[in-house]
């Protein structure tokens, strides 16, 4: 093989694994956003349960005050029943005390639903709490991980970039731009094997002469994508039958 292929190959296989490494430490920001959301949901659910006990206390808060309101005016209609001089204020007074009775009860059986839903309110925060203390921990200990990886791949980076930059001075300018170029188009790599006839980056047939040249050691650019191609352990210049 070519020694510029050689070295062509040297810098492709540290750039694939530069590649890897930097898709790995990319990822390790999405996964701790997916864990800061979860713990931002059960967080949520936690405040919306103790939210509701809250609201289920103030209002309890307020049914009592309207009904010490309601006894405090029975108690008055009861003290001005003693001056009422005719038969008519008195039946008068009688349905005023009660209508006001009528509403404390009523104000009895909202206070005793309002405490029921703030019992179950309390047990499904107590629940939610637990669960997001659970994921909390788990988060942190999630976290403490990847961050450790991420100095980890931080470290690998520097390395690769290192030795990526040794290749490159290893090559001469010409090849490096064609192997900028082909890697500008998306395209992983610019040295590829020769696969059933054919070009290994874009599947463009290879002439049989051309071929036949590959196999002996030589290198062909491929007009189509641009890149090397060379015979390698998997070659065959025709495909299966």
């Amino acid at each position: 093989m070519e020694d510029r292929i050689e070295k062509l190959l040297l810098l492709q296989d540290t750039d694939r694994r530069l590649d890897r490494v930097l898709a790995d430490l990319e990822s390790i920001p999405r996964e701790l956003q997916v864990h800061q959301k979860d713990i931002m949901e059960h967080r949520q659910r936690f405040k919306e349960f103790e939210d509701a006990v809250e609201a289920c206390r103030r209002k309890q808060v307020s049914l009592k005050s309207d009904q010490q309101d309601l006894r405090t005016k029975v108690a008055e209609y009861k003290t001005r029943l003693l001056s009422i001089k005719t038969n008519d204020e008195y039946k008068a007074m009688l349905k005023q005390i009660d209508f006001a009775l009528g509403k404390i009860d009523d104000i009895d059986t909202l206070l005793l639903e309002s405490m029921e839903a703030e019992e179950e309110a309390q047990a499904e925060s107590e629940r939610a709490g637990r669960e997001l203390e659970r994921h909390q921990k788990r988060f942190e200990t999630r976290q403490e991980l990847l961050l450790e990886k991420r100095k980890q791949l931080e470290a690998e980076v520097a390395e690769l970039e290192a030795e990526k930059q040794r290749a490159v001075e290893s090559i001469d300018l010409k090849n490096y731009r064609k192997y900028q170029q082909v890697r500008g188009t998306g395209r992983a790599e610019i040295v590829v094997g020769l696969k059933a006839g054919a070009c290994g980056g874009c599947l463009t047939n290879v002439p049989p002469q051309n071929g036949v040249e590959i196999k002996s050691g030589g290198t062909f650019v491929c007009p189509m994508c641009g890149c090397y191609v060379v015979w390698t352990e998997d070659s065959s210049l025709a495909g299966s039958r």
